[in-house]
């Protein structure tokens, strides 16, 4: 019975997995996240980049996307690997760099299974609740671990979690396929695990509000900053 309950946990996972790469290699997902890649950090990003990872450092960005995050990154001066598990994104990325004349190094990649050896990066970033977007608490413990594989000593890694954002076009597609959204003390829980010393936990509201509001970070037109997206800045001792 145990046997067949966890096959038929992975099997969910696998599928959710293969769902979401397929919702997210579409044409019209590509397009939208080439507009989103104009957009830049969010100010909440800004701050805790600017506070936690050292200048002219080697960052790894997970779940890169169309190169929100890994753009305003390279430009600032870090030494920037951007991955992202869907191969469109990756194009995407690369079509955006190039029109821009950027040289950004973008690999395709699985987060929960890194492609790089032991102790490599100062710092690494999973944004806009990417991590929270991993099917299963195995796999998102496997992402934690990964991370922490390839940060060196005294590494930091930011990353968020939170309810996703609804909107029209993702509306169906996350009703079709739940995805778990751990609480703050899962979070907590596989952080340490993992062998990271939290830094800080905080809510993007109160780090900056103009993101919340600007995003709808509460689900009701009132903004609430208890309903806005957590940052978790980890250490790697």
């Amino acid at each position: 019975m145990v046997w067949y309950s966890l096959n038929v946990e992975e099997s969910k996972e696998i599928r959710i997995k293969e769902a979401s790469i397929a919702e997210f290699s579409s044409v019209a997902t590509r397009s939208e996240f080439e507009e989103i890649a104009e957009r830049g950090f969010w100010e909440s990003e800004k701050i805790l980049i600017e506070k936690y990872f050292k200048p002219n450092t080697s960052i790894l960005d997970l779940g890169c996307g169309s190169g929100r995050t890994t753009i305003p990154l390279y430009r600032a001066g870090y030494r920037i690997i951007g991955v992202d598990i869907t191969p469109e994104m990756i194009e995407a990325a690369l079509s955006v760099s190039k029109a821009k004349n950027l040289k950004i190094d973008y690999r395709i990649g699985d987060a929960t299974q890194l492609d790089f050896g032991d102790n490599i990066f100062d710092g690494a970033i999973f944004a806009n609740n990417g991590w929270a977007q991993i099917p299963g608490k195995d796999n998102r413990q496997k992402a934690l671990n990964e991370t922490y594989r390839v940060l060196k000593s005294g590494g930091i890694f930011i990353f968020t979690s939170h309810e996703r954002y609804i909107s029209r076009k993702t509306f169906m597609f996350w009703l079709r396929e739940f995805i778990h959204m751990a609480g703050a003390g899962e979070v907590k829980e596989q952080v340490g695990r993992a062998g990271f010393t939290l830094v800080l936990e905080q809510k993007m509201g109160d780090i900056a509000k103009s993101d919340a509001q600007a995003m709808r970070g509460s689900l009701n037109k009132s903004f609430d900053s208890h309903k806005s997206p957590v940052f978790y800045v980890c250490k790697k001792p």
